[in-house]
């Protein structure tokens, strides 16, 4: 028992059918490459943006900090506190 038929016409179908399968597979794959480097691309500036909202904050507290009006410290999800600026008075 071979693996396509010995009628020349039902083979011809069947290596037709095969390379229209295999044709359909690599070209799902270049899509599925090319959606993946797309997705990529735009992923880099969310993780930046992330990275920055995470745990940037502190840093841009800090430089900010003589600006800044006298509140409440607050700790952002990094475990990171921030402390209010000392007004000359209190030093």
């Amino acid at each position: 028992m071979g693996i396509y038929a010995k009628r020349p016409a039902r083979m011809i179908g069947q290596l037709f059918g095969d390379g229209f399968v295999l044709l359909w597979t690599i070209g799902w794959a270049i899509v599925a490459i090319f959606v993946h480097r797309v997705i990529e691309v735009l992923a880099t500036p969310a993780r930046e943006t992330a990275r920055t909202a995470n745990c940037g904050w502190p840093r841009t507290f800090e430089r900010l900090r003589p600006k800044l009006p006298r509140c409440q410290s607050p700790v952002n999800s990094c475990g990171v506190r921030w402390t209010p600026p000392r007004g000359p008075s209190e030093t």
